[in-house]
């Protein structure tokens, strides 16, 4: 799931190009290199911004998980926009026995943001099981 509204990019990443279909009402997302994806990348032009506060961000995070058709997977990945915003407080009532991987860069700022981040997920009971730290040579 590419949470991240404002900066969707996981349909480019994996390289999808063709939308969700829809079958009996659910939303069948594509699959490239075995990994569903669903994102608002489907729905918004790539060069558009999605200008959504609060409850339309938390209506859309609701229909990616319901409206979706996953079958039966055994992970789903959330791809979560920095920060500590409505989408990460909105996922933790959705799913509030998923777990969390913190993904940062070595720069203090960014360690920073990602530190609020756990501090978050400590706060809406959402088990932290590690941090990945991306782009360190």
């Amino acid at each position: 799931v590419d949470a991240d509204v404002w900066g969707f990019s996981i349909p480019r990443m994996l390289g999808v190009d063709q939308p969700p279909v829809v079958i009996d009402e659910m939303l069948v997302p594509p699959e490239s290199h075995g990994v569903r994806c669903i994102s608002m990348g489907f729905f918004a032009d790539e060069d558009q911004p999605v200008i959504w506060r609060g409850p339309m961000l938390h209506k859309a995070l609701e229909q990616f998980l319901t409206d979706v058709y996953w079958d039966e997977p055994e992970y789903l990945l959330v791809d979560l926009p920095p920060g500590t915003g409505d989408i990460s407080i909105s996922l933790a009532g959705f799913l509030p026995t998923a777990e969390m991987y913190i993904v940062t860069t070595p720069q203090p700022v960014a360690q920073k943001v990602a530190q609020r981040a756990a501090y978050m997920a400590e706060k809406v009971r959402i088990t932290v099981k590690g941090v990945i730290e991306n782009m360190s040579w």
